[in-house]
């Protein structure tokens, strides 16, 4: 669980960092993962220790495709990055989380603002999936 915590910590990171670079507009949904990866020097950050069958082992909040981080109302409850079965540049909602957690009934989420969290399945309340 550690090693996705800081998984998830790195590449919410570089999501913050291709926002910088392109006047706070997080990547589009369908390529998030192209578009991060020059920022991430190590290409194991994709890779959950519990699903490393998948080329990704994380998905991206697809009601945050090309979103401007600064219009996002709360960046610190808005979940960005979390895991999942989607593969490469793959989004989704809430309900596209793994069918069983994989860090003992936990599931591992990355902040709008950066920072990660670890929740017991369905625990994660006072987050939100949608930006508005």
């Amino acid at each position: 669980m550690y090693r996705c915590a800081s998984n998830e910590k790195r590449l919410a990171a570089a999501m913050l960092m291709y926002a910088d670079r392109h006047h706070d507009h997080l990547p589009p949904a369908e390529n998030w993962s192209d578009a991060i990866a020059l920022y991430i020097a190590d290409s194991r950050a994709f890779v959950c220790p519990e699903a490393r069958a998948e080329l990704s082992g994380y998905a991206f909040n697809r009601a945050l495709s090309g979103e401007r981080i600064q219009e996002i109302p709360d960046p610190g409850r808005t979940i960005m990055l979390f895991e999942g079965n989607l593969g490469w540049n793959g989004s989704g909602t809430a309900t596209s989380l793994p069918d069983v957690p994989r860090h003992f009934g936990q599931d591992v989420f990355a902040f709008a603002d950066g920072h990660v969290k670890v929740y017991h399945r369905g625990e994660a309340q006072g987050s939100t999936w949608n930006p508005e």
